[in-house]
């Protein structure tokens, strides 16, 4: 005798369609943003932290279909995220109690009604693609946010604050990128994020900024560099979320090292105290007199300060074209605090035509 014995697994959708879908997007342009990615993005961009700091400027100068914009608004404006939907799978379920459902819906009403009464926010979107921005707008007018959210036809290359009246704010965008971008594609995505990156620097000082890329590497094209990264899926594609403080210390200068360490004498000429004046003066005078002697008596390796001044116990000698630092052991009577090391150590600097003495 053969018994046949199986197992089988019964469950109900009390969804329907996923989640995901709030009813307000039927068209979504090229490759858009799940609406719950695009909530967690912002999530991590720290919009809602912005929020509760009174701060509410949000852009996104690659808006596409709009997607980022409307789930920016849902939550500044405390809307509920299926509250477009006109299905859920637990309609169809004998248990339903519709008359709960129906006082949920309309307490979920009162409260956004309530909440654009009064807005208190600026979010805009902008787009090169003219068809987008039509995708955008279709999408925004069906989530009824169009009082809430502007979008205009601009190309972030050249993107500037004009029309912008807060002066500082997020911006958050997911760029154009491809598991397999050819060569030309490639090429034309870096020049994009250059100029962006250019335009960013240039105008939007003192923003904070979020992008979400399944290209990171061609982020680098920004000269902007990130301080948090999160690692995201879109999908099945890995993705990053890099975030960025639009501020000077954080722009790359692309420039070369001559150029570095004059930059950085000229900061700390400009912060340069009585005594470390008198010490640059110093400096400059051996210097001057120093490389007239070496040159007619043909050498190139020569010290040109040797502890000449109590509060700066070093030697600095000249080798071609390297400048070679040592600092001494302070003098007992030398404030410890003050002194920059206990031990005596060295270190090597390339010397310039270029880069200020002191």
């Amino acid at each position: 005798m053969l018994l046949c014995m199986s197992m089988f697994l019964v469950s109900i959708s009390l969804s329907g369609e996923s989640l995901h879908k709030r009813g307000y997007r039927l068209e979504g342009g090229r490759a858009p943003l799940k609406e719950n990615l695009a909530a967690a993005i912002l999530i991590r961009s720290g919009w809602m932290a912005a929020l509760a700091k009174g701060q509410s400027c949000l852009i996104d100068p690659m808006c596409g279909s709009g997607t980022l914009l409307i789930e920016a608004a849902m939550m500044a404006y405390d809307i509920a995220p299926g509250i477009n939907r006109n299905y859920f799978g637990f309609m169809g379920w004998r248990g339903h109690r519709a008359s709960i459902w129906q006082k949920l819906l309309e307490d979920a009403n009162t409260r956004r009604d309530e909440k654009l009464a009064n807005p208190f926010t600026e979010i805009m979107g902008f787009d090169v693609n003219s068809r987008a921005l039509e995708y955008a707008e279709e999408n925004i007018t069906r989530a009824n946010l169009h009082a809430i959210i502007k979008v205009q036809q601009q190309d972030a290359g050249v993107i500037t604050r004009e029309g912008i009246n807060s002066a500082a704010g997020l911006i958050v965008c997911n760029p154009p990128y491809g598991e397999r971008l050819q060569k030309d594609e490639e090429d034309a995505l870096k020049q994009l994020f250059s100029d962006f990156g250019k335009a960013l620097r240039e105008h939007f000082n003192g923003w904070e900024l979020a992008i979400f890329s399944g290209s990171p590497q061609l982020l680098k094209s920004l000269g902007i560099r990130s301080y948090k990264i999160y690692k995201l899926f879109n999908g099945a594609l890995p993705c990053e979320l890099l975030k960025f403080h639009l501020t000077d210390e954080y722009f790359m200068r692309f420039e070369s090292l001559v150029e570095k360490q004059a930059r950085r004498a000229e900061a700390i000429l400009a912060n340069i105290t009585e005594q470390g004046r008198m010490f640059a003066h110093r400096l400059e005078k051996n210097a001057k007199h120093l490389s007239k002697w070496a040159k007619r008596s043909d050498i190139t390796c020569y010290r040109i300060y040797d502890a000449d001044l109590p509060d700066y116990a070093i030697a600095i000698d000249k080798y071609q074209q390297w400048i070679h630092v040592q600092e001494y052991q302070a003098d007992k009577e030398i404030d410890p605090k003050k002194d920059f090391t206990n031990t005596k150590r060295s270190y090597f600097l390339k010397s310039s035509s270029k880069t200020k003495r002191g």
